[in-house]
This record gives structure tokens, sequence and C-alpha cells, in this order.
């Protein structure tokens, strides 16, 4: 078998599993019941495999801190933004990037921070668009700033 498995901590698993399951519709694989600092929960959202475990300090395992910048993010891709997005932010989510649209790239996506402390991409795609598509649109963006600005960036 091979394959990717996203592992993170976060300070109570079973909470934060519920949270997930209504959000993002995750399925259990594995779930222990233990004390708090013992558990693990081992489930998928849209197909994708992820390993949770509880922040346990004497093992390592730390789950992220408030203020702590987020140098990683877990990117999900949904068929239907809003639904997911509007469930993120009934659960307390906090906004990072709010829902946008860049149908000059092909996608609609949003960035939230769960309650966990745990960051998500919301990511729709549209339409395909080649990355040297991207790549102009992103160019051509950037020459209009310049001219309503006047202003290199």
């Amino acid at each position: 078998m091979t394959g990717v498995e996203i592992d993170f901590c976060v300070h109570d698993v079973l909470k934060a599993f519920e949270l997930y399951e209504k959000v993002f519709n995750a399925e259990a694989l594995a779930k222990t019941a233990f004390e708090q600092g013992m558990n693990a929960c081992l489930f998928t959202v849209f197909g994708s495999r992820f390993l949770m475990l509880d922040e346990n300090s004497e093992y390592g395992l730390n789950a992220p801190q408030e203020g702590s910048p987020a140098s990683i993010w877990l990117n999900i891709l949904v068929e239907e933004i809003k639904p997911v997005y509007d469930k993120a932010l009934e659960s307390d989510f906090t906004v990072i990037q709010p829902l946008q649209n860049m149908p000059d790239i092909g996608v609609q996506n949003a960035m939230v921070k769960d309650p966990c402390g745990i960051v998500w991409m919301i990511h729709q795609v549209d339409k395909t668009v080649s990355f040297e598509d991207k790549i102009n649109s992103r160019r051509r963006n950037e020459k209009q700033k310049i001219r309503q600005t006047g202003n290199c960036v």
C-alpha cells in the first residue's frame, strides 16, 4: 500500500473530530476514547486520510498555539464551496481570507482557522486553467495595478 496520510495534533481529538464531521463530513476509520492526551482518530475527508492525535507534551506532540504563525494548511477541494464555508463560520472558524471568486484562474477559495488552531484552505475549481494562463492572468493584473496606482510593487 502506498499513499500520503496527513498527521497533526490538536488539544482534544474527540471535540475536533465532532467539528470536522459536522463541517467537512469527515468519516472515522478508527477512533479511541481514552483520557485526554491519549486519543487518536484516523479519518478521511473527501477521500484523503488524516491521523489526528491529542496534544501530549510528554511525547513531544504539540497542538498549534494561539498567536503562532501557520506555516502549513490543509487544502481541501470541494464541489460546492459556499455550504462548506458557511458550516465553518457557523462552527466558530476564524476567517483568514474570505470567500473569493477568481474567474481568471477558474477557482473560488477561502482560508479559515478552526477552533483547534488548524488552518484550512477550502477550494472549488470552476474550470481548468493551464498554469501558463494563470501566470499570464497574474501578469495582466499586476500591469493593471501599476497603471492605476503609478507604483511598481
